[in-house]
């Protein structure tokens, strides 16, 4: 798109109005001190899910909040420090919840930092020891914090997920079973039949398109990412793993955060005389589109 800027914007600002209302929601839980109505509410509208975790954090996981975290990133990237608006889409992502979005954030954070410490030890190779001993402390505290909670979702949670990668791939994992192939199984955790959630959702896409399927899509989107700016491609990975346990991928959302990545010009452009990318990364491929455009 020649034209994106004010299609960022856009979206941009409707991230933070996402958020605002997430706030919202969350304060309001805190004030009552209970979330009964709010989810009655959530469940009827077919909105998602409100409740407490742990009886005091607030989880506001509603319809769209998978958009927020790539708002929030693309927003610091561009800006290159905090801002009001980008930090309202923070408190919107931590307001959703999510373990995996926080999984994105803290990949984000790490990469930035590992950027500035770089840059910090070219200038004064001295403090190499200093830059280590704060990167090993951090990722420590990284681990820790992961780990308890993996500990938290290990009596139900996991077994699920470790349930569910076993129904996914128990037949046809190479190239799979047809895309709205239906899934019949019972367990003692889950009955899985009919309009079932599937939280292993890259699994089931694997389940309907196989591991030759999934492996031709990623190319195909992984490619022009990676034509387009190694930045654009690790922007994209991050998404890639935080959408692998919840159905934020294989749908409208990736679209959406494809053209974003592939559009936004301040993520830095590999061609200067280019105002735009082209889903063709190959030059020959660019060349014939070109004269097709042309002779059209």
């Amino acid at each position: 798109d020649k034209d994106f800027k004010k299609k960022k914007e856009i979206f941009l600002n409707f991230a933070a109005t996402k958020s605002i209302i997430l706030i919202f929601f969350a304060l309001l839980m805190i004030y009552y001190g209970e979330f009964g109505w709010l989810r009655s509410w959530a469940f009827e509208n077919e909105l998602g899910d409100i409740y407490f975790l742990n009886r005091f954090l607030p989880k506001v996981q509603v319809h769209g909040n998978s958009l927020l975290v790539i708002g929030f990133i693309l927003d610091f990237i561009i800006s290159k420090k905090f801002t009001l608006r980008n930090t309202i889409i923070l408190f919107g992502v931590i307001c959703a919840g999510n373990f995996a979005f926080i999984l994105a954030l803290i990949a984000f954070f790490g990469w930035k930092t590992l950027c500035f410490m770089h840059v910090f030890i070219k200038k004064r190779p001295q403090s190499k020891r200093i830059v280590f001993a704060i990167l090993f402390v951090v990722a420590v505290a990284i681990s820790l914090y992961v780990w308890i909670k993996i500990k938290e979702k290990a009596s139900v949670s996991n077994a699920v997920r470790l349930e569910q990668t076993a129904i996914l791939l128990s037949k046809n994992w190479l190239f799979g079973n047809g895309l709205g192939s239906w899934i019949e199984y019972s367990s003692d955790l889950v009955s899985y039949s009919g309009n079932m959630y599937f939280e292993m959702q890259t699994l089931y896409i694997v389940n309907q398109i196989g591991f030759v399927g999934i492996a031709l899509f990623y190319i195909v989107t992984l490619v022009p990412m990676w034509s387009a700016g190694k930045k654009r491609c690790f922007l994209y990975l991050i998404y890639l793993l935080y959408s692998f346990w919840n159905p934020y991928c294989f749908d409208i959302t990736q679209m959406i955060i494809i053209i974003l990545l592939m559009n936004i010009a301040e993520l830095g452009e590999n061609n200067e005389k280019s105002d735009y990318y082209s889903l063709f990364p190959f030059s020959k491929c660019l060349k014939k589109y070109s004269w097709y455009s042309q002779a059209g």
